[in-house]
C-alpha cells in the first residue's frame, strides 16, 4: 500500500468510527 492509499484508508476509518477510536487507530499505526 502506498502513501495515497494510506490517506484514503485513514479517511475512511475517520467517516466511520468515532474519533477517539481514528486516534487510538492512528497512534498505533504511526
Amino acid at each position: 500500500m502506498d502513501a495515497d492509499e494510506a490517506v484514503q484508508v485513514e479517511a475512511l476509518i475517520e467517516q466511520q468510527r468515532t474519533p477517539a477510536v481514528a486516534s487510538q487507530y492512528a497512534l498505533h499505526a504511526a
